[in-house]
């Protein structure tokens, strides 16, 4: 039984009910695609960057960063279904080049107030919770989601975002 609602759960209903249903009706969980794990890995290295830098101030070195990807990334990857023609080393590459241009352009441009920040919302005469992370609040207010893509995203599809919503109730 679905005791809350997130960001993903709606997305992926609006997707395709049927995904959905598997999902989380039945609980029956696909393996994650490389772009997937990419994405978590990248997150990852980001959040141990960010977590600490809100009290010290300081980016890791970006060593520490792509340590931090490539632990991620082997954990993630004994799980993904990478299609045939794939190669994952070459993907873990794309990740640490993303992070190699992120992190000394962007990351020192930030400074972080919240990292992971849960939330959680409820409304009346509706019988579900909604649920999520925000991924970084900085000092001045602004929220930061970060997102790996192969293509950046139309501003209509920015317009579109059902997670810009929810950060914004």
């Amino acid at each position: 039984m679905i005791d809350h609602l997130s960001v993903s759960q709606v997305k992926l209903y609006l997707l395709c009910p049927l995904k959905y249903f598997y999902r989380y009706i039945k609980r029956l969980l696909a393996p994650p695609s490389s772009e997937i794990t990419l994405g978590r890995s990248v997150h990852a290295a980001l959040e141990t960057n960010f977590r600490q830098k809100v009290t010290t101030q300081q980016d890791l070195p970006l060593s520490h960063v792509t340590d931090a990807f490539s632990g991620a990334w082997e954990q993630e990857a004994k799980e993904t279904a990478f299609d045939e023609d794939e190669k994952p080393g070459q993907i873990k590459d794309e990740g640490i080049n993303i992070l190699g241009v992120y992190h000394p352009t962007v990351a020192p441009t930030i400074q972080p107030k919240a990292v992971e920040q849960p939330f959680e919302l409820t409304f009346a005469n509706v019988p579900y919770t909604f649920k999520g992370k925000i991924d970084l609040e900085d000092v001045q207010g602004r929220i930061i989601d970060h997102k790996t893509t192969k293509r950046a995203p139309t501003l209509e599809q920015v317009k579109q975002d059902f997670q810009l919503t929810a950060y914004s109730l």
